[in-house]
């Protein structure tokens, strides 16, 4: 396996979809290789032909994202590319931010789900299934019953609200996320404590909101396959399909 920078090269007057994969004439996407000719892309590091180096995206307080050198080298701004996020495209309830440079580089950024209109990440789970889950979220550790079985998210006043929270199962201890409903009563408020649970009382400058629907939507999956053994991965829904950064061996 090898380390290896590609440029895709392109006529002036070619087109590609929305959602395609395309290196810039100076920011170049980064590859590896593999001994079957199968090609993996890495959406963590670019190429940049200028600086001669490899660089990854950041994102300055003030807004603007650049690829930077991962070697710590320093450069002004003005001597680096500028990466733009793009809103999010698709007709699916996930999206993608497309990202673009002036160059004419593109790839996929940021999944969003337009259900609870927050940021997401892929996950891949034991069952097979591929979720995109929140990316922003607080945990939910309080609950409405004295059963502890409905679960309610509590937050300082002065706090924004998070588009989904996370929920702890109390036997698998593994994180199931749900969309932020309405500001509900504080009282009577239960928490689990050991092998019970007890009535809690909070302090006035919190808030309390009830959880609705669950918010771990499933995308479904698809091979390109190039005559090679491995298998690059898309992931669709509706329209949308974008690459990710695994492989799959169907051997």
């Amino acid at each position: 396996m090898r380390w290896l920078p590609l440029l895709l090269l392109l006529g002036c007057s070619e087109s590609i979809g929305p959602y395609e994969l395309r290196s810039g004439s100076r920011l170049e996407l980064r590859y590896w290789h593999y001994e079957d000719g199968t090609r993996q892309w890495d959406p963590n590091v670019y190429f940049d032909r200028v600086l001669e180096t490899e660089c990854a995206l950041h994102q300055r307080a003030y807004g603007p994202t650049f690829c930077e050198p991962t070697n710590g080298e320093r450069f002004q701004e003005a001597e680096l590319v500028r990466v733009f996020r793009h809103s999010p495209i698709g007709d699916g309830r996930v999206r993608v931010s497309m990202l673009t440079t002036e160059d004419g580089m593109q790839a996929p950024g940021r999944m969003r789900d337009t259900l609870v209109d927050g940021d997401c990440r892929i996950t891949p789970f034991a069952d097979g299934t591929i979720r995109c889950l929140p990316v922003t979220s607080e945990i939910a550790s309080y609950f409405a019953d004295a059963t502890c079985m409905t679960p309610r998210l509590a937050l300082l006043g002065t706090s924004s609200v998070p588009p989904a929270a996370s929920v702890t199962d109390q036997v698998s201890f593994c994180p199931s996320y749900f969309r932020v409903e309405r500001e509900v009563s504080k009282y009577p408020l239960y928490q689990s404590y050991g092998d019970g649970c007890i009535e809690v009382e909070l302090p006035d400058s919190m808030l309390v909101y009830e959880l609705g629907e669950r918010v771990e939507p499933v995308l479904s999956t698809r091979m390109r396959m190039d005559g090679a053994r491995l298998e690059a991965v898309e992931l669709v829904d509706g329209s949308m399909h974008v690459p990710v950064d695994w492989m799959f061996d169907p051997e």
